[in-house]
């Protein structure tokens, strides 16, 4: 039965991209063969198919015999596990959808998404902020624990329902309808309230299907290393939902610092990630190797492929047939250094109200500087007012709980309304200038995005940037510093960054080009509330918290100013005045006109 036959949403997915059908169908292919492999405390439990399906199918018993209603929302938290992917295909298997909190999530949008989804249980697994989340968790949501040492017992523990309960029985389980809702997955909310994205058992198989033929064409034995949040639909996609489909071993972290050794003992077959885990990667190179001593030696035929193959080695990439950046754009000048070692890592663009599926650089279609061509089945067109909408059969159901926001974003003729100002060239390559509200006004009345600003400045030493202008400031590149540059002293970082500077402003307009740089005491984390939980900005609170500050850079005469050095400044508290400069730097009174 093909998916384009589908045209019901009560007719049966294809039982080939049934997630949880293919898991019980990998349990049965596979039952003594290894799946995941989770470290803790210093060693590594590996859970085999057989032993997975049987705990899956025990919690999913348990779940049944607490008597929810059918389809109700309950909830994972915590980081990366082996048992949140079990919690995840139980829950499914019990008939109910499942909802992922992301790690680092502020209290206000945890209790925010619990009261919305009104959920009925949540699975509470080992996290940096366990003590938020348990505050965010209200007494009529039955816990359950998952078995890490570092997670408190909780009204029932993930063994004890493993051990009190028989496996559910699932023969003859049939396939799921192609728009009964599989997940709920809560946008990380860069400009408001996390929405719930609904994304159909349909809308995963055709994704799956899709992606398995034109995008990662899996062949041999795979492994995956599970590091971005599971609850994020890159992850839950990629790595959990592309193992059941093609049996895939999964590796996990104990904790993020160990991605670099767990890359190399594991050497996944395919590896995604944001621009700057891909800049650590560099970073960790160039630390040892001086950049100019590298080129030298990867110009020397023999001796440079020797050298490329040794630091893909290095890097854990040596085994990876597919390597993809997404979640935002990344430096041409990184996508050209790994092409220089060997390494193919691919821009893509997509969103979870899309599956994350629209648009690629593959092999042999690819042209850095985009995010490549849309995706086979994926329909793309621009706007009158330069958004990008796509459409295809992985586009979601709708927004939970929110039929005016799913009006809003969805077009009459089915296309989501990404909110990204796209430019699709002649040849069919996709390019994102920004989002639509975040364009920005210059003094001189000029209009800017902050995007064309950003990719234009490439510096190994900034960790973070948002670039800030308004009728009253001139454009600002507000930064944080990556941990190797806070070593270095000041005079340092203010000379790399001033030709870093100069360099970007070449290739720019003259409206857009950098004023100032304002450089901030420490990176942004998700509990202050200037990024999201997968580490986006967020624009609007970093212009809030830092405004007022790249106002006062403006009223000094160095074009780099630190964090600190504001401090040291207040607004003239004399009314009219407007000037930001120290008090007393001048003198102020009522009279003065």
């Amino acid at each position: 039965m093909s998916l384009a036959d589908q045209s019901s949403d009560n007719a049966r997915i294809d039982p080939a991209f049934d997630v949880v059908g293919c898991f019980l169908g990998r349990a049965r292919q596979f039952a003594d063969r290894p799946w995941l492999h989770q470290p803790i405390d210093g060693r590594t439990r590996t859970i085999s198919w057989g032993e997975a399906a049987h705990e899956v199918c025990c919690i999913a018993s348990a779940l049944r015999a607490m008597a929810f209603p059918a389809g109700s929302r309950i909830c994972i938290s915590g980081r990366n596990t082996a048992h949140w992917i079990l919690a995840d295909i139980a829950i499914m298997l019990a008939g109910y959808v499942p909802v992922g909190l992301f790690p680092g999530q502020s209290l206000d949008n945890t209790r925010f998404i619990l009261a919305h989804t009104d959920a009925a249980a949540i699975f509470i697994g080992p996290s940096e902020d366990l003590a938020t989340t348990l505050a965010a968790v209200p007494s009529s949501i039955h816990t359950i624990s998952l078995p890490y040492p570092t997670v408190p017992q909780m009204e029932q523990s993930w063994d004890q329902l493993v051990t009190q309960h028989s496996p559910l029985l699932i023969e003859n389980r049939p396939p799921p309808l192609v728009g009964e809702v599989a997940m709920l997955l809560y946008t990380s909310g860069t400009s408001g309230r996390p929405k719930g994205v609904m994304l159909t058992h349909g809308n995963i198989a055709y994704t799956a299907r899709m992606a398995l033929a034109h995008v990662f064409k899996p062949n041999g034995k795979q492994r995956l290393v599970s590091y971005l949040p599971l609850a994020h639909a890159q992850e839950r996609l990629t790595c959990e939902a592309l193992s059941l489909l093609v049996g895939a071993e999964i590796h996990f972290l104990e904790k993020l610092e160990s991605l670099s050794r767990t890359l190399v003992e594991v050497a996944p077959t395919f590896f995604t990630g944001g621009p700057q885990v891909y800049e650590r990667m560099r970073g960790a190179i160039l630390d040892r190797v001086p950049p100019a001593r590298l080129q030298r030696w990867l110009r020397v035929p023999l001796v440079g492929r020797g050298v490329a193959y040794a630091l893909r080695r290095r890097l854990g990439l040596h085994r990876a047939a597919l390597c993809v950046v997404g979640g935002a754009k990344a430096a041409d000048d990184l996508i050209n250094w790994f092409a220089e070692l060997g390494v193919g890592v691919r821009q893509g663009y997509g969103s979870t109200e899309n599956c994350g599926y629209v648009a690629c650089n593959l092999a042999g279609s690819e042209r850095v500087g985009t995010v490549g061509r849309a995706l086979p089945g994926a329909e793309l067109r621009i706007a009158v007012d330069g958004e990008l909408q796509c459409r295809h059969s992985g586009t979601m159901y709708g927004y939970f709980g929110d039929p005016d926001g799913t009006a809003q974003a969805l077009t009459a003729d089915g296309y989501f309304r990404t909110g990204d100002i796209g430019i699709l060239d002649a040849d069919g390559f996709l390019s994102i200038r920004g989002r639509l509200g975040d364009k920005l006004i210059t003094p001189d009345g000029a209009s800017l995005f902050p995007g064309d600003v950003e990719s234009a400045v490439t510096s190994h030493m900034i960790a973070q940037m948002c670039l800030l202008s308004s009728e009253r400031l001139k454009p600002t590149l507000v930064i944080t510093l990556k941990p190797q540059a806070q070593s270095q002293s000041r005079l340092e970082v203010e000379s790399n960054l001033t030709d870093v500077i100069a360099h970007a402003n070449a290739k720019l307009e003259v409206s857009a080009r950098v004023d100032r740089i304002l450089i901030a005491k420490a990176l942004w984390m998700p509990a202050e509330g200037l990024v999201t939980p997968t580490m986006k900005i967020r624009r609007r609170e970093i212009a809030r918290v830092y405004g007022p500050l790249a106002q006062q850079a403006a009223s000094r005469d160095r074009k780099i100013v630190w964090e600190d050095e504001c401090a040291e400044l207040d607004n003239c508290a004399i009314a009219g005045c407007g000037v930001s400069h120290p008090v007393p730097a001048h003198e102020c009174n009522d009279s003065e006109e």
